[in-house]
């Protein structure tokens, strides 16, 4: 459960709510050079956990001093500030893509979200990046049974746009994907 923050430097974590069926639903993924917890920090109740997909390096956020250091420096609380109204636009983009996008569109949506945020902090280039997440984990981000999800992905590959093999994403034709998955990576960009 979410009772202290971090910030995220290296491997690979996601947010989930556990279903009383035994269920999950992730609902993000945090990558290096995120904050990891930070609204459990400022509201009191969260319900959802956080668990490290990978071998982690994290630095622990301190509440009480945090907001002493916002006083300090408010440069600092407009970088935390900035960087929760990212988590909140990734949030957005994450209910549009359960609520309103075929299985095949937001697949492509994540896949291309993720090579985006890793690239913007250095970690892969633009069209291929590593990825540790089992299809599983993926099929609980997209709202769909693994089964069908490793379907979307063969359809992916033999259309190639993009191909998922050995924990390395591949994009292969980046202009089909956006177009496919209406990716505009604004809400991305105040990170």
């Amino acid at each position: 459960p979410v009772q202290q923050a971090y910030v995220l430097h290296e491997g690979w974590a996601c947010s989930y709510r556990q279903m009383s069926d035994g269920s999950r639903q992730i609902f993000d993924f945090r990558l290096p050079g995120d904050f990891v917890g930070l609204m459990g920090l400022m509201v009191d109740g969260v319900n959802y956990n956080v668990v490290a997909l990978t071998d982690v390096v994290v630095s622990e956020v301190n509440a009480s001093k945090l907001v002493s250091t916002f006083r300090q420096s408010p440069m600092l609380a407009e970088g935390v500030l900035w960087s929760l109204s990212g988590d909140n636009a990734i949030l957005a983009e994450h209910i549009v893509n359960i609520g309103r996008r075929g299985a095949l569109e937001r697949t492509a949506h994540l896949m291309i979200e993720i090579g985006y945020r890793l690239n913007r902090v250095g970690f892969a280039p633009a069209d291929r990046y590593e990825c540790p997440l089992t299809q599983k984990d993926l099929a609980e981000a997209l709202g769909i049974t693994h089964v069908h999800l490793n379907r979307v992905l063969r359809q992916l590959r033999e259309e190639e746009m993009l191909s998922f093999n050995d924990h390395i994403v591949t994009l292969h034709d980046m202009p089909a994907l956006t177009r496919l998955a209406e990716f505009e990576p604004a809400y991305l960009n105040n990170r």
